[in-house]
């Protein structure tokens, strides 16, 4: 942060550890349903069937696509190029930019939320 950049970003670590917790279980599936009993932390199917298999392949693409829809956000007010950039990346490295001149600009509000307690804080600001 500078004098004439401000930037916001939004981080989604509860969607990707959603996604990571799914697409964990998908792989630990398929490795259970390939090595058999070699594999397995419990007792369950000695051999996988075809619709095992589609199950878990769905589960890992599932997990995928809870990664893709995580994406940072980030808002950029520079006063020296004088705009207001939005920047959206996903976790694959795909970008998608925006950008608006501040003359645009009619009216922005940036909101405090969240709670600053003795234990705990969880004070953030949303634009």
């Amino acid at each position: 942060m500078s004098d004439v950049r401000l930037t916001f970003r939004k981080i989604p670590f509860v969607i990707w550890f959603c996604g990571s917790l799914v697409t964990l279980c998908a792989l630990y599936l398929i490795y259970h349903l390939v090595l058999g009993h070699y594999g397995v932390l419990f007792e369950g199917y000695r051999e996988g069937h075809w619709w095992q298999y589609f199950i878990s392949f769905l589960m890992l693409i599932f997990g995928f696509i809870i990664f893709y829809a995580g994406k940072v956000e980030q808002t950029i007010f520079d006063k020296q190029l004088g705009i207001l950039s939005k920047v959206k990346t996903t976790i694959f490295c795909t970008r998608k930019v925006t950008d608006w001149s501040l003359d645009q600009i009619q009216n922005v509000r940036v909101f405090k939320r969240g709670h600053d307690g003795i234990q705990v804080m969880t004070i953030h600001y949303d634009i």
